[in-house]
């Protein structure tokens, strides 16, 4: 799988977690606080798990600047690294790994296209 289809599968994902469409998820006028962690977590994952780089990433998250992916991803590692629980009750490591088990069945299943 290319890297695309691996940020199209952790936005799908993490959308379908955050319990919104994925164009919901994505939209820049959905900034309710809940929305606004998942897609933090996303972003996350999405630098995390590719090589793209935050531009690249920043156009497939709708956002005007990448500044906006940094400063997610910055937060997100910040929690993680401290093992901060989730809002869910797991460690970010463990919700992480969660998600990307998620991303990769949803690749092994074909389901990416």
């Amino acid at each position: 799988m290319t890297d695309l289809d691996t940020v199209k599968a952790i936005i799908k994902i993490v959308s379908a977690e955050a319990g919104v469409s994925v164009d919901e998820f994505l939209s820049l006028q959905n900034r309710v606080h809940r929305v606004c962690k998942y897609r933090d977590d996303a972003i996350y994952l999405a630098r995390e798990h590719t090589q793209m780089g935050y531009q690249e990433l920043a156009k497939l998250f709708d956002c005007r600047h990448h500044t906006t992916l940094v400063s997610s991803y910055r937060k997100v590692k910040m929690r993680r690294d401290r093992g901060v629980v989730h809002r869910n009750g797991m460690k970010w490591s463990d919700w992480h790994n969660y998600l990307m088990a998620k991303v990769a069945q949803h690749h092994e299943s074909g389901a990416s296209k």
